[in-house]
């Protein structure tokens, strides 16, 4: 088979495997998701949501095709990566289903809070730990250019990924229950939701 065919074939094959699966697989983890354990949150998750993240996030998508310009040996060295970071994060995203709730997109705004909420309704927030995106950014960074140009602009290309990823509240970012915030409130009477609650109420009081 001729480096062109094994290319297209493999592609095609990809293509048809990915995302019919990983949709299969967000269906059964939306409905049976877990609140996730403490060290899954961090202070990332306390930044605010960058509308222009969107843009460098969707790059993935034409991006994971960069290795249809490599040689034979890379080329096969990606998609046996990609399909081994494939498999590793549908395993996880069955036994570890973790998902988000999306910060509100205003219903008018400029092109980049526009192509935010698209984002958002297209990519669902399921299937996000570990990130496939990341994954596979980290394969495409491992298979950088030699050259000095080539490898600086791959790197960039990847931590800005990774920072869009975080930015736009796509990867890592658990959703609580509301049975589990009560449940650790009244464990912990003076803790932080409690706290926010009685500043809550202050703040009313004051109006």
């Amino acid at each position: 088979m001729s480096l062109r065919a094994e290319k297209a074939v493999v592609s095609l094959a990809l293509a048809a495997l990915l995302h019919p699966t990983f949709q299969a697989v967000a269906a059964v983890a939306s409905a049976r998701y877990v609140p996730p354990p403490a060290w899954l949150v961090t202070a990332l998750d306390q930044l605010p949501a960058v509308p222009a993240g969107a843009w460098v996030y969707l790059s993935w998508y034409p991006a994971t095709a960069a290795v249809l310009f490599a040689g034979r040996e890379t080329f096969r060295r990606a998609y046996l990566a990609y399909m081994l970071a494939f498999a590793v994060c549908i395993a996880s995203h069955l036994l570890f289903p973790v998902t988000i709730t999306p910060p509100a997109v205003p219903a008018e705004g400029g092109l980049s809070l526009r192509l935010l909420a698209w984002v958002y309704a297209a990519d669902r927030p399921i299937n996000l730990f570990p990130s496939f995106h990341a994954a596979v950014a980290a394969i495409l960074w491992r298979l950088r250019p030699a050259s000095r140009f080539g490898s600086a602009a791959v790197s960039a290309w990847t931590v800005a990924l990774c920072a869009a990823c975080v930015l736009t509240k796509q990867p890592l970012r658990p959703r609580r229950g509301r049975g589990a915030r009560r449940r650790r409130d009244r464990r912990h009477p003076g803790g932080r939701g409690a706290k926010r609650c009685r500043l809550h109420r202050a703040l009313d009081s004051c109006r």
